[in-house]
């Protein structure tokens, strides 16, 4: 009908939006730092944060791994529901901890092993970002609820809320310390996510009450 037809494009357009807000988070600032720094250092840095996001695919892949399941026990037993999510939560939390020290540790070899040679820069900016997955499993829980919930209009806000933030942060990030402001930004930008995403959940638990 009709009906179903507009609601299912709310709903693909709600997706749609967050999509679009995440990219920028993610993407957004290479652009940017691309007017505050010649071509070799964009390319340096670009190696680091390539790695970077690699890693943060692992709490996207956490999240996927369990949606079913967690649906199913959020519609079932809220109980079993929340035992379930902090458990795969600390699981995920340990994971991409030992990720990040690991990433640490190996950095100077990362770096040689993808650009055939030790690139200082390189090196340093991965060091910074190496913690990123851990602190995007942080709102690991959040992003559990606002899905099994179908809370998308909380996901489209909170993830342009974040965006818009990070912007800011980038911007300012690359304009006063280039790639190291940079990564500064967008690993600060995870956690503005996790308190964003956070206080719009409690805020509308409180509305629902």
């Amino acid at each position: 009908s009709i009906h179903n037809i507009k609601n299912r494009f709310i709903e693909n357009f709600q997706f749609f939006m967050s999509s679009i807000g995440g990219h920028v988070s993610i993407h957004g600032g290479l652009i940017i730092l691309a007017n505050f720094v010649n071509n070799t250092v964009l390319g340096e840095f670009a190696l680091a944060q390539k790695i970077a996001l690699l890693m943060r695919m692992v709490p996207v892949f956490f999240t996927q791994a369990i949606l079913q399941k967690a649906s199913i026990l959020f519609k079932n037993d809220k109980i079993e529901f929340n035992s379930y999510v902090n458990r795969i939560f600390i699981i995920g939390l340990s994971i991409t901890f030992g990720m990040g020290l690991i990433v640490i540790i190996f950095s100077k070899w990362i770096i040689f092993l993808l650009a055939g040679s030790h690139v200082i820069y390189s090196d340093a900016i991965l060091k910074i970002l190496a913690f990123i997955p851990f602190l995007s499993m942080l709102n690991f829980n959040n992003m559990i609820k606002i899905l099994v919930d179908e809370k998308k209009h909380l996901l489209t806000k909170a993830t342009w809320i974040t965006a818009i933030i990070m912007l800011i942060l980038a911007t300012t990030g690359s304009y006063y310390y280039g790639g190291y402001g940079l990564s500064i930004a967008l690993v600060l930008t995870e956690i503005v996510s996790f308190i964003v995403h956070s206080v719009l959940l409690i805020k509308n638990k409180h509305e629902r009450a």
